[in-house]
This record gives C-alpha cells, sequence and structure tokens, in this order.
C-alpha cells in the first residue's frame, strides 16, 4: 500500500471514530430526555389518579350529606322558594 493510501484508511478510521462519539453522544441525550419525559407522564399519572379519587370521596360525601339533610328540607315546597327568589329579583 502506497503512504497514500495508508493515510487516507486512517483519516477515514478517523471519521469513523468521530461520527461514533458523535452518534454515542446523541443518544446519550436522547436517552436523557425520554428519561425526563418518563418522569413527567408518571407524575401526571399519579396526580390524575390522586385527584379521581379525591372527587369520588367528595362526591360520596356530599351525596351522603344530601342524603342527610335532604329530609329536614324538604317540608319547604320548592315553589316558595321561586317566588321567594322573584321577589327578591324584582
Amino acid at each position: 500500500m502506497t503512504d497514500i493510501a495508508c493515510k487516507y484508511n486512517h483519516l477515514l478510521d478517523m471519521k469513523e471514530k468521530k461520527a461514533n462519539v458523535v452518534e454515542a453522544s446523541c443518544a446519550r441525550i436522547s436517552s436523557n430526555m425520554a428519561t425526563r419525559q418518563g418522569y413527567a407522564m408518571m407524575t401526571f399519572t399519579i396526580v390524575t389518579v390522586l385527584f379521581v379519587c379525591y372527587s369520588y370521596i367528595v362526591l360520596y360525601i356530599t351525596v351522603t350529606k344530601n342524603f342527610l339533610v335532604a329530609p329536614l328540607v324538604l317540608h319547604v315546597p320548592i315553589w316558595h322558594e321561586c317566588t321567594r327568589l322573584d321577589r327578591r329579583s324584582g
């Protein structure tokens, strides 16, 4: 092999090594971004589950409270409340 061919092979080898280093660096950055996105999705999922549980608990307490309070309120006719509101707004 001539001296020029040897230098050309060496140059190609160095460029290939540089491309491998750049590719590994990009893969590392991409992996870090995917990990951050995974943590964000996990956090969003946990918060969503907690709020869904919280809404069901509040719904249960509200319905239970309304069933307990409803017999006390049922003696007032609905039309009486409506006429009272009409008098206030007029």
